[in-house]
């Protein structure tokens, strides 16, 4: 009866943070995670005899347009340019995709090898079993004081978890369990362009002084 309980109170947890539309979407996405974790053991037993490289495995839904989708794709980018040996593995390809940049750092299913490199890198849950890599880490960005653990329980588990900003490091130092080790790390950012106009040609566009200091801030709750 205990456990009855327990249950019920998980699923208006779930409608409370999630909404109707975020459970029923729940299942299609848990199929989808049995699916890839299938793949993935799979892939692995195919390479048992590998001896993995020191390099880093990034595996996450890369091609969607999720704000850490993004993350992800910048983090992969920034490994490509310091030469940092590394695969990307996209989770849920996006059918429509906005760009085609990302293309450049996704590994073809054909070519990947869970095992090839010793660090892998997840977006917060992932669908990859435990023991198939000696180093894992999570990706994981958070807008909130609190909640953070009602939102990602999986987060308290013992892999390390990447923040990008003192805020979340913060949050997350305080948030997360003390056995699991929270490291930051800059955003990794990436020039678009070189041929960006002067800055004094845009604080004049905007009405700016040319010692403000400006901050520009964007947002898609979606």
């Amino acid at each position: 009866m205990k456990l009855f309980f327990k249950k019920i109170s998980s699923i208006f947890t779930k409608l409370r943070v999630w909404g109707f539309k975020g459970v029923v979407g729940y299942f299609p996405r848990w199929l989808a995670s049995i699916r890839i974790k299938h793949f993935l053991c799979k892939n692995a037993r195919q390479h048992l005899g590998t001896t993995p490289e020191r390099g880093i495995t990034v595996i996450a839904p890369i091609s969607r347009g999720y704000s850490n989708s993004k993350t992800v794709r910048d983090f992969l980018f920034a490994l490509k340019r310091a030469g940092i040996p590394f695969q990307g593995f996209d989770i849920n390809p996006a059918k429509n995709s906005l760009t085609s940049d990302y293309l450049d750092v996704v590994t073809p299913r054909h070519d990947f090898n869970v095992r090839r490199f010793t660090h892998v890198v997840e977006m917060f849950r992932s669908p990859l079993p435990d023991g198939i890599v000696p180093v894992r880490a999570r990706i994981a960005f958070w807008e909130g004081e609190s909640g953070l653990l009602e939102t990602f329980p999986y987060l308290a588990s013992s892999d390390p978890v990447i923040a990008m900003s003192d805020f979340n490091f913060n949050d997350f130092s305080n948030e997360l369990p003390k056995t699991t080790k929270v490291f930051k790390i800059l955003y990794p950012l990436q020039e678009i362009s070189k041929d960006l106009e002067d800055k004094k040609i845009i604080c004049k566009r905007y009405g700016f002084g040319e010692d403000d200091f400006i901050v520009f801030y964007n947002f898609d709750l979606g």
